[in-house]
């Protein structure tokens, strides 16, 4: 196998692939998910439950806030998974990120304040408890209420309302439904499902954006349907 690199129209020369596949081949995502496979056969005999996605592992585990007991073990257990990871991973050739590993504790305000202060251990690296994490491009916190996601958002479609907007006297009005609906609305429907049944006050929020969206539009031909149809009814409309 060989690889060839292009750019700004010039192509290099022809280079011999020794170990993997060239990078963005089809196979690569194949390839990893097979090389990877014992990741989950190790977490198993550790933990009941793990969620990966491509080179993204979350190792999840519970336990009762009300006995420090059990969040001890609940904190070793965790430990020792991840100690067997690194093993296998540093003879697999492959390195665990320690210092992106993030460490979240989930449940609700009562629940959270009863749990003790805490720290994992992922190799020479100690690691406290975050407030909110990233998950695939949407934000989780600890009472999984998603403000956090929702101001992110919220946060970074303004932004690009604003940009739109300075230039949107220059673009015709398919170009500007369409650059609104690839920076704006895809932002604010990317992951909606998680937003199902929160509150009206975290909902609006969105529905701001969605109207300085419709704001930016002339004579409309195709109607948005508005938040508020999408989650306080009894049926997930994707919008």
């Amino acid at each position: 196998r060989s690889q060839r690199i292009v750019f700004d129209g010039v192509t290099s020369e022809s280079c011999d692939v020794r170990f993997g596949v060239p990078q963005g081949s089809c196979l690569g995502p194949l390839l990893f998910v097979m090389y990877a496979s014992k990741l989950f056969e190790i977490v198993q005999a550790h933990l009941p439950d793990a969620h990966g996605f491509a080179d993204d592992t979350q190792l999840y585990l519970s336990f009762n806030p009300n006995n420090p007991a059990h969040q001890t073990e609940a904190v070793s257990a965790m430990e020792g998974c991840i100690s067997d990871l690194r093993k296998w991973m540093y003879q697999d050739k492959l390195k665990l990120n320690d210092d992106k590993t993030e460490f979240l504790i989930i449940g609700s305000r009562q629940q959270i304040l009863k749990v003790n202060p805490c720290t994992i251990r992922v190799g020479n690296t100690e690691i406290t408890p975050v407030s909110e994490a990233r998950n695939l491009g949407s934000w989780f916190d600890s009472n999984l209420s998603m403000s956090t996601h929702i101001s992110k958002s919220c946060g970074a479609t303004f932004c690009w309302l604003h940009k739109i907007k300075r230039i949107s006297k220059f673009l015709a009005k398919d170009q500007l439904e369409m650059i609104l609906h690839a920076f704006v609305t895809s932002r604010i429907d990317y992951c909606n499902g998680l937003l199902y049944g929160l509150p009206d006050c975290d909902i609006v929020k969105l529905q701001r954006v969605q109207n300085a969206a419709e704001l930016q539009r002339v004579q409309n031909v195709f109607l948005i349907q508005s938040y508020y149809a999408c989650f306080t009814g009894t049926t997930l409309v994707a919008s």
